[in-house]
C-alpha cells in the first residue's frame, strides 16, 4: 500500500513539475503564469478527487464532464451540453482527459464560445470497435479564424492525446466556432 502511494506521489510530482515548466516557458510574466498554473493544478486536483472517490479504480467520464461544465450546463438556457454513454476510464486516462477538457474550457472562456453572450459548447462521446471518441463543438462565434500560432494549451492538448492517450486528434476552425475531436483506445487494468 505504501509502495503504491509512493509511486502515485512520484508520478504526480513529475506531472506538476512538467506543467510548471511548460506553463512558465509559455508565460510572458509571473502575472500570466499564476492563473494559468493554478487553473491547471485545480483541474489535476479535481481529477484526483474523482479518482479518490472511485478508490483509484475506473472513474466515470460523465462525472468528469459534469464537474468541468458545472454552472455552464445548468444555466438557463444552458451554455454547455453533454451527451454520451456511461463509460468508466482508467486513472491515467481520467487525468489526461481532465487536462485536455480543462484546456478546451479555458480557451472557450478566453477566446471561444463562452467569451460571447450566445456561445454554446456541445460535448459528446461515443464508443465503438475502434475505441472512445470525444467531440468538443463550440458555436455562436462570428468570423472565427484559425490563430496564427499555437499556444501552450493547444500544444499540451496535442501532446497529451498523442503521447499519454496514444490517440489521434482533429481540429477544425469554422467561422462560427471550434470543432475539436480526439479518439483513443481505453486500456483495461491499472
Amino acid at each position: 500500500m505504501i509502495g503504491e502511494l509512493n509511486h502515485r506521489v512520484k508520478n504526480l510530482l513529475g506531472v506538476v513539475a512538467g506543467i510548471a515548466h511548460m506553463t512558465a516557458k509559455s508565460s510572458a510574466s509571473l502575472a500570466d503564469f499564476e492563473p494559468a498554473f493554478s487553473g491547471r493544478l485545480m483541474a489535476l486536483g479535481k481529477a484526483h478527487e474523482i479518482l479518490t472517490a472511485a478508490t483509484w479504480e475506473r472513474a466515470s467520464l460523465q462525472t468528469l464532464v459534469d464537474d468541468l461544465l458545472g454552472t455552464m450546463a445548468t444555466a438557463d438556457p444552458p451554455r454547455a451540453t453533454a451527451n454520451g454513454p456511461n463509460i468508466l476510464l482508467e486513472p491515467k486516462h481520467v487525468l489526461s482527459v481532465s487536462m485536455i477538457l480543462h484546456e478546451l474550457m479555458t480557451n472557450a472562456l478566453k477566446y471561444g464560445a463562452l467569451s460571447v453572450p450566445n456561445g454554446h459548447i456541445s460535448l459528446s462521446w461515443a464508443v465503438d470497435h475502434k475505441g472512445l471518441s470525444i467531440e468538443w463543438l463550440e458555436t455562436g462565434l462570428v468570423s472565427l479564424e484559425q490563430p496564427q500560432r499555437k499556444g501552450f494549451g493547444t500544444k499540451m492538448i496535442e501532446r497529451t492525446v498523442a503521447h499519454e492517450l496514444k490517440g489521434t486528434s482533429k481540429t477544425h476552425w469554422r467561422p462560427d466556432g471550434l470543432a475539436f475531436s480526439f479518439s483513443f483506445t481505453p486500456t483495461t487494468g491499472g
